[in-house]
């Protein structure tokens, strides 16, 4: 098979899946972690004392909760979490008004603290392991080179991670191609919406405004997390 018709295929697969594969992996890690959440909190006490004990999730995790649930069960797991909130505000009410803000201040779940943003930050971490692994050795630069590309964070993340000079080089040309590949697919999707141009879109230049977003911002579904 000749190179030209390696690439054609390899755009083609890349395609089919436009999201940065690190992004993909924390997406589904949050998913399934919030889902055993959900019947954790139905069936099991022990997980209820901890949901409580940390007051619930961040912000961003409690409204994805609330997009896999629904009324009934979210009524029967937050109701705890809501009273338990009522008695450390009315517990608080008599200390002084220093003392209070910084107690609720510090109970309130953060982002990157709460339970679901250390499944997302280890998630991550492995992922970012696995390629920085792949990126030092010409049989998984390959690899790389068939998925679909990093976000820009991941990929300064990777960067980070302490890969070679020669992994560096790779990760850097390989994403400036992708990049300049999406930049020219936008190109044509807007010229030929010109009442003038008869040329049909193609479904890369349809669908280049959906890699363009991914590649520029990730996941919408995936925050960056700091460290605790």
């Amino acid at each position: 098979m000749s190179d030209s018709s390696q690439h054609s295929r390899s755009s083609t697969e890349r395609r089919k899946q436009t999201g940065c594969p690190v992004c993909a992996g924390q997406t589904k890690a949050v998913f399934d972690d919030l889902v055993g959440w959900q019947d954790r909190l139905a069936h099991s006490e022990p997980a209820r004392a901890l949901f409580l004990e940390s007051r619930g999730f961040c912000s961003f995790h409690m409204w994805l909760l609330q997009q896999i649930g629904d009324p009934l069960s979210l009524s029967r797991s937050l109701a705890p979490l809501v009273a338990a909130w009522a008695d450390d505000l009315d517990r608080l009410a008599g200390e002084p008004a220093e003392r209070v803000l910084a107690s609720v201040a510090t109970s309130l779940p953060r982002r990157g603290a709460c339970p679901v943003c250390r499944v997302e930050r280890d998630t991550e971490a492995g992922q970012l392991q696995r390629l920085a692994a792949l990126a030092e050795n010409a049989e998984g630069r390959a690899e790389i080179a068939r998925a679909p590309a990093l976000c820009l964070r991941h990929l300064v993340a990777l960067l980070r991670h302490g890969t070679g000079q020669d992994a560096v080089r790779f990760l850097l040309r390989e994403h400036s191609e992708r990049l300049r590949e999406v930049a020219a697919h936008l190109h044509g999707y807007a010229a030929k919406r010109d009442v003038a141009n008869r040329e049909p879109i193609n479904e890369d230049e349809q669908d280049g405004w959906r890699r363009a977003l991914a590649l520029l911002a990730g996941a919408r579904a995936v925050r960056e997390v700091e460290p605790e």
